[in-house]
This record gives structure tokens, sequence and C-alpha cells, in this order.
């Protein structure tokens, strides 16, 4: 970590991960969190980091705070089973935390797997799960096959190709399949071109966003992120107060086929989940027990040779190597967890004021 102190130092921060899990922690269960809950939302925030995904990172947290405060992020609710059967459950999440409710469901996904073959999960009253890669990742734990993906956005953010409308969210899916001998398949990606949380953090750094991201308000190709959406901390108080604000639309990524696969999440997740449009958040939580399909080991294996048979391919001109689904996470991963994770003026400023704010001692927990 290479800044002298904690507050009023303009030094750009490089903090490790633990050190990050610790100052998360604390400002989150400064909220009135339980400590095991605050430590599952600080944990999902750094690996989002880790996993090379900052814009579901520690940059959340300030924007998250200020969700608190307008009261659509209630601390220490008690996620409620609604109906099940044996192999299905539609779970009510009751405003807590989404990375907490989102393990949740996922775990009782898995349970159900165990037992059927195959667990689903619908889950709403959510308002933001976080980086949707984090829950299918928990099924590899128990070689598994997961997938979660969610829509119903009360806030859309995509437009049809042809629209100048927002109509759909970012509506993220993930499938994760586990391997013998490589790294797991994970698949981890929006529906739009890009997450919107990613405009979030080009703000906070001040940057342009690459061509082709997004629209302005009157429809026309834009690379600044501010035409899309105000900073998080603003936003959030324009989503409590239901504010029909005009700006800029995401597009979806490749076209008509994009906007399909979104309105397929917005549909599933957003109203088989008894969500919709009008409430804010639905997601899906799946499970696959691959030992009830055939051994296990042995399909792992058959993944592991099918991924290097994609990965040892011929290259085109100029390529050094092809990279498959999750290959940028795990690498970025391994160096992260080394050379610690970079966080930016905007967002570190956005972190010494909650820590102010809640009495948290951040020069105590860098010092640790």
């Amino acid at each position: 970590m290479n800044r002298a102190s904690c507050y009023g130092v303009k030094t750009l921060p490089t903090i490790q991960a633990d050190k990050l899990t610790k100052i998360a922690s604390s400002i989150v269960e400064a909220t009135g969190t339980p400590s095991d809950e605050a430590r599952i939302v600080a944990e999902h925030l750094v690996r989002s980091n880790l996993s090379g995904h900052d814009s579901h990172g520690i940059i959340r947290l300030p924007y998250y705070l200020k969700v608190i405060k307008e009261g659509l992020i209630k601390p220490d609710a008690k996620m409620k089973i609604v109906k099940e059967t044996v192999s299905i459950a539609l779970v009510d999440g009751n405003w807590n935390w989404g990375q907490v409710t989102g393990k949740q469901a996922m775990e009782v996904a898995i349970e159900k797997a165990k037992a059927t073959g195959i667990g689903m999960v619908a889950l709403y009253n959510v308002f933001h799960t976080g980086r949707v890669g984090e829950y299918p990742e928990i099924a590899l734990e128990h070689d598994m096959v997961g997938v979660a993906f969610g829509g119903g956005s009360k806030t859309p953010q995509v437009v049809h190709p042809l629209g100048l409308t927002r109509v759909v969210g970012t509506n993220p899916i993930s499938i994760t399949i586990p391997a013998s001998e490589e790294r797991p398949f994970l698949l981890d990606m929006a529906t739009s071109v890009v997450a919107g949380g990613k405009l979030s953090w080009y703000l906070s750094a001040g940057k342009d966003v690459p061509d082709g991201w997004i629209l302005d308000s009157e429809g026309r190709p834009t690379t600044n992120p501010a035409d899309f959406r105000p900073p998080l901390k603003e936003f959030a108080h324009d989503i409590a107060q239901g504010k029909p604000t005009k700006r800029g639309s995401l597009l979806p990524f490749g076209d008509y086929k994009g906007f399909g696969l979104s309105m397929f999440i917005e549909l599933l997740g957003g109203f088989l989940a008894e969500s919709g449009q009008g409430v804010r958040g639905g997601f899906i939580f799946i499970a696959i027990d691959i030992s009830q399909f055939r051994p296990v080991e042995e399909f792992k294996k058959s993944v592991g040779s099918f991924i290097r048979k994609v990965k040892n391919s011929e290259k085109r001109p100029g390529v050094t190597e092809i990279l498959v689904a999750g290959d940028p996470e795990f690498n970025t991963r391994a160096e992260r967890l080394q050379t610690g994770i970079y966080i930016e003026d905007g967002t570190w400023n956005d972190v010494q004021e909650a820590a102010k704010e809640l009495r948290v001692d951040l020069e105590s927990i860098l010092k640790e």
C-alpha cells in the first residue's frame, strides 16, 4: 500500500486484498450489518476487484451506503422461502444485501440439486447482487454446473438496437463448468455491450469510454460516460426518488442477438421471480449435479480435454494465446493477489469519507 497516511493524501493507492477486505467489512458492519454478513459483502466486492471486474468491486461501496440511507437496502433483513418443492424455490430477499441473499439462494439451489439432480431458485426483492459470476462459482465447490442470471430492473439502462428509450437492464448471465487439468469454464457477462458499472468506473477515473458502448439522450454515439448517467451516489438518490430523468443508453452486445438474450433474462429473471420491471431485482440461480448424470471425474476430464483443444487450436497471424471464458479473471486474480488492488482517487476519496462518517479507523487497519 503506497499511501503515506489515510486522509488527504493524493497519491494513488494500491492495497492488498486482505486489507481491502477488512476495510470494506468494517464499513459495512458499521451500517448495522451482522459481522458474518458484512464479511460476505466485503469478500464479494474484493473478489470482483481481484477478478478484474473493478466496476463491481470496492467502487460500489459508497453507492451502497447511499442506498442504505434511501432505504433500498435493509441490513440484517432475513431471506424467506415463499414457495418450494424438492427441486425449486421462490425466495423473498426482503431487501437485505444482494450479496448475502444471492449466496443463500445459490446454496439452496445446490442443496436441491443434491437431492434431485437439478435445483433452481428464483429470488426477488433484492436491490443489487454484485458480480453475477460470484454465484455459479459456489457450485464449483460442489463439482456442479452453476448458472445465474438476473433481470427485472426498475431502472432499465439498455436500448433496443433501433430504439431511443431504455427498455431492459444490463441483465447479466454467468455459467460455470468444472474441469480436470484445466481451470474451470467461467462465463461472466452482461447482455449489454459492457456492464453498466464500468461506466461508473470510467466516470470516477475521469476517462472517456470506448466507441460503440453508449448513446446520449438524443440517440447519438458518445464516449462521455456522463452522457449515460451521473455518479453512483447521485444515481442512488434518483432511483429512490423515482425520478424519470432523460439520460443516455447502453447498447446491447451483438445487436439483435444480444438484445434477444437480454429479453429472455428480463422475462424469466424478472417475471418468474415475481419481480418484473415494477420492482427492483429478480434473479435465477441454477445448480446441476453432474454426478447424477455421469461420473464427475469422467465429465471433468472431458471438459478439460475440450478446453485444451480450443486453446491449442490454430491461431490467427499475430495471436500469441487463445483464451477461453474465465482465463482473464483467473489470470488477473493471480496477478492482483501478488501486486495488490489499484483504487482510483475518486473511489478512494469516497471510501475515506464513508469511513469518517461511520467512525471506522482506516489508519489502524492499514497499519496492521
